[in-house]
C-alpha cells in the first residue's frame, strides 16, 4: 500500500503542470501513466490492491488538490481585494484632506491696518506741508509688505502743490510687526499759499500691498502754525552761576529765568523741585517717567532740543536749598553742576561716547 502511494505522488509530481489549478490536461495525462503502469508485470510479493480502490484514492487525492489550490487562490484573490480598497481608501482620505485645505479662508489684508491716524500741519513761516500718520497691525504675525501714500482729493489745490499725490518714502517697502506700530511723515513745499479749509475732509491716506489699495483714511486733524517762530532762551554756564545762589525766593528765581517752569518731585527725598528748560525747541516736551520725575532728558541734551536742564530744590520756607544743572558740551561730554544745602559744590564733566541714554 505504502509503494502504491509513493508511485502515484511520483506520478502527479512529473506529470502536473506548474500552473495554480488543476486542469484537465493533468488529469488526462496522470490517469494515461496510470494505465500504462498497471500494464507492467506485478512482483508476486506485493499485495494485491483492486482496481476500483486506486480509483477512489486517486479520486480523493485529486478532489483534496483541487480544494486546496481553489482556497489558496480565494486567499491569495480576498488579500489583494483588501489591500486595494485600503489604497484606495487612503487615497480618498488625501483628497478630502486635500479638498478641505482648499477651502480655507485667506487672510483679509485690511486686518494689519488698524486705527490709522494722520495729521496735517500748513506752516506759513516755513512754507511747507507736512503730513504724518501712523497705523496698528493687531495681527499675530507679521504684515505683508506694504506702500502709503497721500492723496489730495480738492483739484483746486493743483497749483498750490507739486502733486496731488505724496508719497511717505520712509513707508514704500514697509512692514509692520505683530501688535506694532509704524510711523511715517512726509513735507513738502508750497507754491501757494492755502487753508485749512482747502484741506478738510479732502486728505486721504491709502495702503497698498501689490499695487492694490486695500485700505483707505480721511485725515481730519489739520493745524496752522502762521506764528513767528520764538527765539530759543540760551545761556552760558557761567552766566547761569553767577545768577543762582542759596536763599533765593521763588520771585527772584523767576526774575532771572522765566515763569516756564515744571513742578517736580524729587525720587530720593520727595523734594519739591522746580525744573527749567533752558534753551528748548518751541516743541519741546519732555516726559518724566512717573516714578522718577526728577529724570534727566539726556537725549534731549545730546540732540540739541534743549540746551540746558536747571533742576531748584525749595526749603520749608520757599527759598533755594540746592540746585544743580546739566548741559552738554562739544564732543558729547555732559557737563553737571551741583550746589549742595550744605553749600558745598560739585562739578563733572562725564564722557558719554556720543550716545547718552
Amino acid at each position: 500500500m505504502g509503494d502504491h502511494l509513493n508511485r502515484m505522488k511520483k506520478i502527479m509530481d512529473e506529470h502536473i503542470s506548474l500552473g495554480s489549478v488543476f486542469t484537465e490536461k493533468d488529469e488526462q495525462n496522470i490517469l494515461r501513466k496510470i494505465h500504462e503502469h498497471k500494464k507492467l508485470p506485478v512482483s508476486k510479493k506485493r499485495p494485491f490492491i483492486p482496481a476500483l480502490l486506486t480509483v477512489a484514492l486517486f479520486a480523493g487525492l485529486v478532489l483534496f488538490t483541487y480544494s486546496f489550490f481553489e482556497t489558496s487562490i480565494e486567499s491569495n484573490q480576498q488579500a489583494v481585494h483588501d489591500k486595494t480598497d485600503k489604497t484606495k481608501k487612503t487615497e480618498n482620505e488625501v483628497k478630502v484632506e486635500t479638498k478641505d485645505e482648499s477651502k480655507a479662508t485667506p487672510i483679509d489684508p485690511v486686518i494689519y491696518f488698524s486705527d490709522p491716524k494722520g495729521e496735517v500741519v500748513i506752516n506759513k513761516e516755513t512754507n511747507t506741508l507736512k503730513i504724518s500718520g501712523s497705523v496698528t497691525n493687531p495681527a499675530n504675525e507679521l504684515s505683508p509688505q506694504y506702500a502709503v501714500k497721500v492723496n489730495i482729493l480738492n483739484p483746486k489745490l493743483e497749483g498750490s502743490l507739486q502733486e496731488l499725490e505724496i508719497r511717505f518714502k520712509d513707508a514704500q517697502y514697509a512692514n509692520t510687526g505683530a501688535g506694532s506700530t509704524n510711523k511715517f511723515w512726509e513735507e513738502v513745499p508750497l507754491l501757494k499759499e492755502i487753508s485749512k479749509s482747502d484741506l478738510e475732509n479732502q486728505v486721504q491716506i491709502s495702503f497698498t500691498i501689490d499695487k492694490k489699495v486695500v485700505k483707505t483714511h480721511i485725515i481730519e486733524n489739520i493745524k496752522v502754525i502762521d506764528e513767528p517762530p520764538v527765539e530759543k532762551q540760551t545761556m552760558r554756564i557761567e552766566e547761569i552761576k553767577e545768577k543762582l545762589a542759596r536763599g533765593m525766593t521763588q520771585e527772584e528765581i523767576q526774575a532771572q529765568f522765566g515763569n516756564k517752569y515744571t513742578e517736580v518731585r524729587g525720587a530720593m527725598d520727595n523734594q519739591n523741585l522746580w525744573r527749567f528748560d533752558i534753551g528748548a525747541d518751541p516743541s519741546y516736551n519732555y516726559q518724566a517717567d512717573d516714578r522718577i520725575t526728577d529724570s534727566i532728558d539726556n537725549k534731549g541734551l545730546l540732540n540739541g532740543t534743549v540746551d540746558t536742564i536747571l533742576f531748584v530744590e525749595w526749603d520749608e520756607n520757599l527759598k533755594v536749598n540746592s540746585f544743580s544743572f546739566y548741559n552738554m558740551l562739544q564732543y558729547g561730554y555732559m557737563y553737571s553742576y551741583h550746589v549742595l544745602e550744605d553749600g558745598q559744590v560739585k562739578e563733572d564733566h562725564k564722557n558719554s561716547g556720543g550716545i547718552y541714554d
